[in-house]
């Protein structure tokens, strides 16, 4: 099911415990090559393949397409919501629904600046709800072990080889393959840790090796992350046993 494309009348009648799935990326500089949507487009993208995959699981919640991203503002065309406002979203956005009773909430998200931020959001959550069910995840971290063995042994960059092959596959006219660089400094010496922004280990925005992507690569790393996501979300929505005590959807 998805949200946006219901009448009212036909949400008043779903479950209360179908997964509401929150797709949540950011508006941000990826490089010359890759537009500045990459990250909700590709959370979406896998959102909507998660819905396709588990039709009568999910509600496919709008994407919230701005995300945490600070470290990029240096490169033009970067939106940036601060800690405080994007988490806030994300409890207005989960309270909406839970006001209309659902109470099964899973973040898919595309941007690695989000990741704190969504965490904290579901712990605050859970303790204004308690009998919420809540999770996230990277789908780039759900995958990660497939991402690398398909990609040489690395995981995902920005602007890299892995993002820009996934656009390639799922938005192919939107990638300017004349304009593929490699680019990405690492510290010498190298500091685990270490907060930089984006502009200071990269001079065109670009994370990895683009120039290595590929249209075939892209759709090998879509069907792998589709396939782990929809294991996760699938998981989600069944029986959950905590200290002993099953909870059946």
């Amino acid at each position: 099911m998805i949200l946006s494309e219901l009448t009212s009348p036909q949400v008043e009648v779903l479950s209360r415990e179908i997964v509401c799935l929150i797709p949540t990326g950011a508006t941000e500089q990826h490089g010359p090559h890759l537009p500045i949507g990459t990250d909700w487009m590709l959370a979406e993208a896998f959102g909507k393949a998660v819905e396709a995959n588990l039709p009568e699981q999910v509600l496919l919640v709008p994407t919230l397409a701005c995300g945490v991203s600070p470290h990029h503002m240096a490169f033009a065309g970067t939106l940036s919501l601060s800690p405080t406002v994007y988490i806030q979203a994300i409890q207005e956005m989960i309270g909406s629904l839970v006001a209309h009773g659902f109470r099964r909430f899973y973040i898919l998200n595309g941007h690695g600046g989000n990741t704190p931020a969504n965490e904290l959001a579901l712990r605050m959550v859970k303790q204004s709800h308690p009998n919420c069910w809540l999770a996230h995840a990277d789908y780039y971290q759900v995958a990660n072990s497939d991402i690398s063995q398909l990609a040489g042994g690395v995981g995902m960059g920005h602007a890299d080889e892995v993002e820009t092959s996934l656009m390639l596959h799922c938005r192919p006219e939107l990638v300017q393959t004349h304009k593929l660089v490699d680019d990405g400094l690492e510290p010498v010496p190298y500091v685990s840790g270490l907060i930089t922004n984006f502009n200071e280990r990269s001079l065109h925005g670009v994370a990895g090796n683009a120039t290595q992507a590929s249209v075939e690569l892209g759709e090998k790393l879509y069907e792998a992350v589709v396939g782990r996501m929809v294991q996760e979300v699938s998981r989600f929505a069944g029986t959950i046993t905590l200290l002993g005590q099953p909870y059946q959807g």
